[in-house]
């Protein structure tokens, strides 16, 4: 029989996938990167001065802006970088949220001061831009007011992290704010407005731990709308013995023997680990001594005891949760026949 050969692309796809997946490791990561970071650096700086000078001083002055014009080689790039750097700040939420890699959440939250940057030099360089050319420092226009938002965004994601001790918490809760963005991004006109909400519990008991939030967005223009949202609910675990009324319980089960064969064969004797001979003598944690005697005090077993375990002390009441959603619904206008309306959901739960 005739051995069928892989193909070169399949090899070409496996290799990328491999070394795409390897990066999803953090030592991998900063390996690599570390080692390309002085490369691109270099290329950085050089790219930025020689377009700096390029731009700023050979490039010709515009025909009716004259030398206004020259902000925008700023101006541009800094918009364009902006909105790129928040996708993939709201891409590496989504990866968080679903797959839990813990790169993505360093990604957003390093992404998020880069995109405020850039943003305020972008409102900047347009306001200065918008003087000379419009007469006004600042318009209230669709693009202007979003690309403040996406500031206010940015900001958000960053008090948010602060804000927030438990990495997990603020991880979940800066992914769902940075997904929730993104319709400032799909729907530039008639911004409509966002809710955001965010509440922990700290019941008087210990365990039982609430923490949840949510993010409602809605955006509409000429020929549509979407609406976005994402939320999420975690409860710590209740332990039987953290209750108010909770009373030790002692069960032997699985926490004696009797040997089979050898000199104590017979004789019950306690499982190590657990109990010992003495109860003086260091028991586990949750273990004690009990009398094992018969009707008429004498002893069943060579010490006259038996082991017992308050189950009580690992037994929950009510199980951990974690729950994350998401959801996006909209509606567009083709034309005066046709729309397309669509939903789309995702979740995860567990316990």
């Amino acid at each position: 029989m005739r051995r069928r050969s892989t193909p070169v692309t399949l090899w070409i796809v496996i290799i990328v996938w491999e070394f795409f997946h390897k990066l999803g490791s953090p030592r991998s990561f900063y390996e690599i990167s570390g080692k390309l970071l002085p490369w691109f650096s270099v290329a950085a700086a050089l790219l930025l001065v020689s377009g700096a000078v390029w731009a700023l001083l050979y490039a010709p002055p515009d025909y009716q802006q004259g030398n206004s014009v020259r902000i925008m080689y700023i101006h541009v790039p800094s918009a364009i970088l902006a909105q790129s750097c928040y996708m993939m700040m709201a891409a590496a939420g989504a990866v968080y949220l679903i797959w839990r890699i813990k790169l993505a959440e360093v990604a957003l939250q390093c992404a998020a001061p880069i995109g405020a940057s850039v943003t305020f030099l972008a409102l900047v360089t347009g306001s200065i831009w918008g003087k000379p050319t419009w007469g006004t420092w600042w318009e209230w226009d669709a693009r202007m007011t979003s690309t403040l938002v996406l500031l206010f965004l940015f900001i958000g994601v960053i008090a948010l992290r602060s804000a927030i001790e438990s990495r997990e918490s603020a991880g979940r809760a800066t992914s769902i704010l940075a997904l929730g963005g993104v319709v400032n991004l799909i729907m530039r006109k008639d911004f409509e407005g966002w809710q955001v909400s965010y509440q922990e519990s700290d019941p008087s008991r210990e365990g039982g731990d609430i923490k949840q939030g949510q993010l409602v967005v809605g955006s509409s223009g000429e020929r549509g709308h979407i609406v976005m949202g994402a939320s999420f609910h975690s409860k710590d675990i209740v332990f039987a013995r953290d209750s108010l009324f909770n009373t030790p319980g002692q069960s032997f089960f699985s926490n004696n023997y009797t040997p089979i064969e050898g000199p104590n064969e017979g004789d019950l004797d306690f499982l190590p680990g657990g109990c010992n001979d003495d109860a003086s003598v260091n028991t586990g944690p949750g273990y004690s001594l009990i009398p094992y005697v018969d009707a008429d005090g004498n002893p069943l077993s060579p010490s006259g005891q038996r082991c017992a375990f308050d189950f009580n002390l690992v037994a929950a009441d009510e199980a951990a949760v974690d729950n994350q959603s998401a959801f996006a619904r909209g509606t567009y206008e083709i034309n005066d026949d046709w729309f397309i309306n669509s939903m789309a959901s995702i979740s995860n739960a567990g316990s």
